[in-house]
């Protein structure tokens, strides 16, 4: 259960929305576990690091990315291609894990997320031994936190905004980046249709026009990228 961080009509906006994105991320294929609901100013999210069987409670492992990539220093930047790098090494299947990544930064770009620090993504290990990225949490337009929160986790090339063919390149150790490339070109219709998304699934419509400006940015961005496709010989 989530509070709003302060009394701040700003906080209990934000906290609001943070139900709706949920219901967005999920919508938009991202790893989900539950629903996320809002009811008198209380945010409540499912547990997902634990499992009840026979009556007993096991807890699941969790570790941020942080601690995957072998960093301790509290609030250290990491360059997101360090923490694809660490995903790929751990992960049980790490194409999927390192896509799943990249599809979660093309949300948090998209729906003004920048609180992106690597503690707030995790793996989980489950009890079949997998391990992979747990359901997404902390999913929230902090663009709009007056305080101005930063955008810490960044590609070694985004400097505004990431520049989504080198974003392809830089998980090339993982993943074909032309086909990476394709697969982020075919990501535009959906994100292009967020702001519509994004009302049926309740963000509140503040919200939603905040974020419009930075969609079509992305959407328009990725469109783009069939330009830069090499075609296979």
């Amino acid at each position: 259960m989530k509070f709003p961080r302060t009394r701040d009509a700003v906080d209990r906006l934000i906290l609001e929305a943070e139900a709706g994105y949920h219901a967005v991320a999920k919508a938009m294929g991202v790893r989900t576990l539950g629903e996320v609901t809002w009811e008198s100013d209380c945010l409540f999210v499912p547990r997902f690091d634990r499992v009840v069987r026979r009556g007993k409670v096991e807890h699941l492992g969790l570790e941020s990315l942080y601690s995957l990539a072998g960093v301790a220093d509290f609030g250290a930047p990491l360059r997101k291609e360090r923490q694809a790098a660490a995903l790929a090494r751990f992960a049980t299947d790490p194409e999927a894990e390192v896509r799943e990544l990249v599809l979660r930064d093309v949300l948090d770009v998209a729906l003004g997320n920048t609180d992106n620090h690597a503690r707030n993504t995790s793996v989980l290990k489950l009890q079949n031994g997998r391990m992979e990225l747990s359901p997404v949490y902390d999913l929230a337009p902090m663009i709009l936190d007056p305080r101005g929160i930063a955008r810490v986790s960044r590609w070694s090339d985004d400097v505004d905004l990431p520049a989504w063919g080198c974003v392809a390149e830089a998980v090339a150790g993982t993943l074909d980046p032309v086909k990476t490339k394709r697969w982020l070109h075919g990501l535009a219709p959906a994100i292009g249709e967020l702001p519509k998304t994004m009302k049926e699934c309740g963000v509140p419509a503040r919200v939603i026009a905040r974020c419009e400006p930075r969609i079509t940015q992305v959407a328009r961005e990725l469109d783009a990228l069939v330009a830069t496709t090499r075609r296979p010989t």
